[in-house]
């Protein structure tokens, strides 16, 4: 049996949770025993599906949570004082672990993770999930590179762009390994009992329902999203905009929505479980993302045979192809995106359908058994050394 450390920022809602575990429902299958380490957050809304996954997990934050403790300064000083142990915290908690092999899905703080992962006696793997610069500091980026030229961490990422943006340098010398995330495409096929959204919002079939989802973040672009839906309803009185997920610019989000007016045409509704069944309900989905890695939210809206318009960034045209598997826009751009949408909904439907196949067509190899095959291989390589 193989038995890995994941190292994650939480157990929260996010991409690469959802991913992982996708993944751990083929672990029985390849002999996998999985273990999570949160380093920013702890009690996540995916705590309790890992769990049900078999999977352990236990924190080791940078940052200790806030409790509520009083007077808040002083707590939060102590809090400060408390991070700069990490790598000792780390390595202790790494220590008492019987795997041999560390996979860090979460960038924070990364040479504390390497050098605690080392003295642990653990081999080291990092992997990307974004194509924003993660890696600011050249002083870092170069021990970084130096340690993956001498193999001595292993380098993973979900697509090319996310190395071009972190480590360029790698491109020309391919010591690392590109393995996006896949999921079950059967979990997305299209039911009737799941379609309540109309119902539920008093919609009628006249409606057209536009539907994004991720966490609400300033680099998921719903500002921009929201924006563009201020412009294109001048023209199209019938849209309506779902926005599934949570997160920090909630509040803003929601007093732009009503600055503009569009309490009626753009609702936030909130986290949930059931992607599938969110998919099911709308007709056109949209990412407007100002950056990202590999999109699993495309690859599953793909998987729902919906209509994509997304954003030119990251990983995002590994996939969506203008006017070929999907609309492709510019990032950041609420006219940009205004005119996407135009376009999509300009399409007959015939246009539509032909997207909707010819992406259902190159995203069905993305599936969490490739992925965790392709994780094997490098698991069993870095064992044999």
């Amino acid at each position: 049996m193989i038995k890995i450390i994941h190292i994650l920022g939480s157990t929260g809602l996010g991409g690469v949770q959802k991913n992982l575990l996708n993944k751990s429902a083929y672990d029985k299958t390849f002999n996998i025993k999985r273990s999570v380490i949160c380093i920013i957050r702890n009690n996540g809304s995916l705590k309790k599906e890992f769990n049900n996954s078999n999977i352990e997990v236990s924190n080791c934050l940078i940052i200790p949570s806030d409790n509520n403790y009083r007077p808040y300064r002083l707590f939060k000083l102590i809090r400060k004082i408390i991070s700069l142990f990490f790598i000792f915290r780390l390595y202790f908690c790494l220590k008492k672990h019987s795997a041999k092999i560390v996979h860090s899905e979460d960038t924070s703080r990364i040479l504390s993770q390497i050098i605690a992962s080392k003295f642990a006696n653990k081999v080291f793997i990092w992997q990307l999930h974004t194509n924003f610069k993660l890696i600011k500091n050249r002083f870092v980026a170069y021990i970084l590179l130096y340690l993956i030229n001498r193999n001595m961490i292993t380098m993973i990422a979900d697509s090319i762009s996310t190395i071009k943006s972190n480590i360029p340098n790698l491109i020309n010398n391919n010591m690392y390994q590109i393995i996006p995330p896949g999921i079950d495409f059967k979990q997305f096929q299209y039911s009737t009992e799941n379609n309540r959204l109309r119902e539920s919002y008093s919609l009628n079939k006249e409606h057209i329902i536009l539907g994004s989802v991720g966490r609400l973040h300033e680099q998921k672009g719903f500002h921009i999203l929201i924006g563009a839906m201020e412009k294109i309803i001048i023209k199209y009185k019938n849209l309506v905009l779902f926005i599934a997920g949570d997160g920090p610019m909630r509040s803003s989000l929601k007093k732009m929505i009503q600055n503009l007016h569009l309490e009626e045409r753009v609702i936030l509704c909130g986290s949930i479980k059931n992607v599938p069944s969110f998919l099911n309900n709308i007709d056109i989905f949209i990412q407007p993302s100002l950056y990202e890695g590999f999109p699993l939210s495309i690859i599953e809206a793909v998987a729902a045979q919906k209509p994509i318009i997304a954003t030119n960034v990251g990983g995002v045209p590994e996939i969506v192809i203008d006017e070929e598997t999907g609309i492709l826009v510019d990032r950041n751009s609420i006219q940009g995106l205004a005119r996407g949408i135009d376009r999509m909904l300009a399409m007959s439907k015939k246009q539509k359908s032909d997207l909707v196949q010819s992406g259902y067509e190159k995203c069905h190899k993305f599936t969490p058994e490739l992925s965790v095959k392709k994780d094997l291989a490098v698991y069993n390589n870095l064992v044999r050394k």
